[in-house]
C-alpha cells in the first residue's frame, strides 16, 4: 500500500490495467490424471475455497501442464471474467514458466496468476498423514488466494537486443567463440591487440596427444577471416564501455581511429601468459630453460640435443606457493610429460628426471604419464619445506633434492635444466576498470559461480572463456569458449529483455536517498538519482532477488510479489 503507484504508472502492464478492476479471483486445482484429486479431496477443497471473498470459481481441472488443460482455463477466465488466478498444481518453476507465456498470450500480467506447489510440497511428504495433508493443501491454497488478491503487476519494461557480440580477444578462445556465433547467424566483432590472431598457440608446437596446435590456430584464424558475419579489428583495444545488457556501446581504439560498436552480449577472451621466475638460477645461466623454451628447440632444431645426456624437470616453480602463485596451473605437468617423451624420443639414452611436489596428470592424461614412466623418465617427489637447490659448481649445473624413495640427498649434474613456471593472467586491471568487470584474487576474470556458472559474470549478458578465466587445457579452453557463446547466443535470440517479474518498486514519498540498496544489489541494478536523491531500479539488470527490499530502512522498496503487506495477510491465513 506504500508503493507510489503514480510514480510507476510508466511500469503498468501493457495487456491492459486489471488492478485496477474490483479482484474475481478463480482456483484451479489440476487432478494430474486423478493422483492428486482423490488423496487431496479436491471437490471438498473447491467447495470450501468458493466460499471466500472475491472467489468467483473454484474448478477442477486435469493437466494444467498441457495445451487441453489451457484451453480449458482460458474458458473458464472468459466464462467467468476472471482477473486474479490461482493454480494448485506441482512445480512452482515449470508452471510459472509455461504461465508467463500464457498470460501473455491471452492478454493478462503474469503477476495475475500464483501457482501453489500441492505435490511436492503437501501431497509427496506427507502421505501417511490423511488429515494433515488435507489441512495443509486448504491453508496453501486459501493463502494463495491472499497472495493473488494483493498482488502487483510485473513490470512493464523491456530492452531491445542488439543482436550482435563483441568478443575481446583473438585467440584460440576469442575466435572458436565468435565462430560459435556466427554459425547461429549473429554479427561478431572480434577484438584482437595484436596484428595477429591466433595468441598463445602460435607459440605452441606440439601438444601431449601429438597435434599441432599452430596449425589449428592458423586455421581457425582463416575460418575467421573468411566469414562474413566477423568483423576483426587487430592493434586495437577497448577505451571505453557503457549500457546494459541487450544493449551495449562500447568505444575500440585502433590506431588513430575510434570505433563505435553497439552489441548486445561482451565475451571476454584475452588469454593468459607464461609466468616468469628468477628462480634456480633462470636468466643466469642460459642451461636454465623453461618448458616453452625447450619445446621450441625440440621443434626447430632437435639435432641441437643429441649431445644432452642428463634433463632434470622441476614443476611448480613459483605456483602454488603462499605470497606467489598459490593456484595450480594445471598443463604445466602435461607440458612437463610432452617434452620428456619427446626427449626420449629424440634420445632414448637420455635420462630425464621430473621433481614434482604433485603430478596432475588427471582424467585421461593419466596415460601418457605411465607411459612416460614405461619410457624411462624418472619422476621424483619432493615437499614445499626442501625445494630443490640448484647451484654451479666447476663449470656444472648441480640438482640437489631430498629423494623420498631413498631418503636421503641426491645430487644431479644435469646438462639442461627445465623450469615449468606456470601461467599467470595477463594485466586485466584496465580492462575490467573499463568493462566494469571482476577479476579474483589472482587476477583472472571472475566467474559469477565456480560450479555452476563457469562462464558467466555476474548478470547476464557479459560472459568470459579460455585462459582469461583460468589455467586451461586447449580442450578445455575449446569447451568453455562454446559454452560462451551458447550463453551468449540465450540473450541474442530474444527479440527484447522482459524486466523480472519479481522486480521491485520504489516509493518517492518514503527513499531517502541512503543508498543502502545499491551497495546491496549484486547486479548492480540500483543506483540513486544525483537530481531527486531518490534510488532507481535498472529493470533490465534485475534480477528480483529481493536483497535492496531486506536492507531499506524505510520499506521504501518493495518486491513485487512479495511486498511486506502481502506477506503478512498470508502469514496471518497461514496460522490461523
Amino acid at each position: 500500500d506504500e508503493i507510489d503507484n503514480d510514480n510507476n504508472s510508466s511500469l503498468m502492464p501493457r495487456e491492459g490495467n486489471v488492478w485496477v478492476e474490483e479482484p474475481r479471483i478463480g482456483v484451479f486445482l489440476c487432478s494430474c490424471s486423478g493422483f492428486m484429486a482423490d488423496e487431496l479431496d479436491f471437490a471438498g477443497l473447491c467447495q470450501e475455497v468458493s466460499t471466500r471473498p472475491r472467489v468467483v470459481c473454484a474448478e477442477i481441472i486435469d493437466h494444467a501442464c498441457t495445451a487441453e488443460g489451457l484451453v480449458d482455463l482460458r474458458r473458464f477466465i472468459g466464462e467467468h471474467e476472471l482477473n486474479r488466478i490461482v493454480i494448485g498444481a506441482c512445480s512452482v518453476r515449470e508452471m510459472e514458466r509455461l504461465l508467463d507465456k500464457f498470460a501473455r498470450e491471452i492478454g493478462f500480467n503474469p503477476n495475475a496468476f500464483t501457482v501453489v506447489n500441492l505435490k511436492e510440497q503437501c501431497l509427496l511428504p506427507h502421505q501417511a498423514e490423511d488429515r494433515m495433508v488435507k489441512a495443509k493443501a486448504a491453508v496453501l491454497v486459501q493463502a494463495a488466494v491472499t497472495k493473488v488478491y494483493r498482488d502487483l503487476p510485473a513490470v512493464n519494461q523491456t530492452v531491445a537486443v542488439e543482436q550482435r557480440a563483441l568478443v575481446v580477444g583473438g585467440g584460440v578462445a576469442g575466435m572458436t567463440t565468435a565462430l560459435s556465433l556466427a554459425a547461429r547467424g549473429y554479427g561478431v566483432a572480434l577484438v584482437e591487440k595484436t596484428d595477429k590472431l591466433g595468441g598463445r598457440l602460435l607459440e605452441a608446437h606440439y601438444t601431449i596427444k601429438g597435434s599441432a596446435p599452430r596449425t589449428f590456430a592458423e586455421s581457425l584464424a582463416a575460418e575467421v577471416d573468411e566469414n562474413e558475419l566477423i568483423e576483426v579489428l587487430s592493434e586495437a583495444q577497448v577505451v571505453g564501455h557503457q549500457g546494459e545488457v541487450g544493449n551495449y556501446t562500447t568505444v575500440v581504439k585502433q590506431g588513430e581511429t575510434d570505433h563505435l560498436l553497439h552489441h548486445g552480449v561482451l565475451v571476454v577472451a584475452t588469454g593468459a601468459r607464461e609466468a616468469s621466475t628468477d628462480e634456480y638460477l633462470r636468466g643466469q645461466d642460459e642451461r636454465v630453460l623453461t618448458q616453452t623454451e625447450l619445446e621450441a628447440r625440440l621443434a626447430s632444431n632437435p639435432e641441437s640435443l643429441q649431445s644432452i645426456h642428463s634433463v632434470v624437470m622441476i614443476q611448480c616453480v613459483g605456483s602454488r606457493e603462499p605470497g606467489k602463485r598459490e593456484y595450480c596451473s594445471r598443463v604445466c605437468c602435461t607440458h612437463a610429460l610432452k617434452n620428456a617423451r619427446r626427449l626420449k624420443k629424440e634420445n632414448p639414452d637420455i635420462q630425464v628426471t621430473v621433481l614434482y611436489r604433485d603430478l596432475r596428470a588427471y582424467g585421461l592424461y593419466e596415460d601418457y604419464y605411465r607411459a612416460a614412466r614405461q619410457e624411462g623418465v624418472l619422476f621424483s617427489p619432493y615437499d614445499l619445506e626442501a625445494k630443490p637447490d640448484v647451484a654451479v659448481s666447476g663449470g656444472k649445473l648441480q640438482v640437489s633434492y631430498n629423494d623420498q624413495v631413498l631418503r636421503r640427498q641426491l645430487t644431479l649434474e644435469p646438462d639442461i635444466l627445465v623450469l615449468s613456471t606456470g601461467i599467470e593472467p595477463g594485466d586485466n586491471r584496465q580492462l575490467a576498470a573499463t568493462l566494469d568487470l571482476p577479476l579474483d584474487e589472482y587476477g583472472f576474470f571472475a566467474e559469477a559461480n565456480s560450479k555452476a556458472a563457469l562462464v558467466d559474470f555476474v548478470g547476464e549478458g557479459r560472459y568470459h572463456c579460455g585462459l582469461a578465466s583460468a589455467p586451461l587445457h586447449i580442450e578445455e579452453t575449446l569447451a568453455r569458449s562454446r559454452a560462451a557463446a551458447s550463453r551468449a547466443a540465450t540473450i541474442l535470440a530474444r527479440e527484447n529483455i522482459q524486466a523480472s517479474k519479481y522486480a521491485v518498486l520504489v516509493s518517492t514519498r518514503l527513499c531517502s536517498g541512503c543508498g543502502l540498496c545499491v551497495d546491496a544489489c549484486p547486479f548492480g541494478a540500483r543506483e540513486i538519482n544525483p537530481e531527486n536523491n531518490i534510488a532507481e531500479v535498472h529493470y533490465d539488470l534485475c534480477h528480483g532477488c529481493g536483497s535492496c527490499a531486506a536492507v531499506c530502512p524505510n520499506g521504501a522498496t518493495q518486491q513485487i510479489g512479495f511486498d511486506k503487506g502481502q506477506m503478512m495477510a498470508m502469514a496471518d491465513q497461514l496460522i490461523k
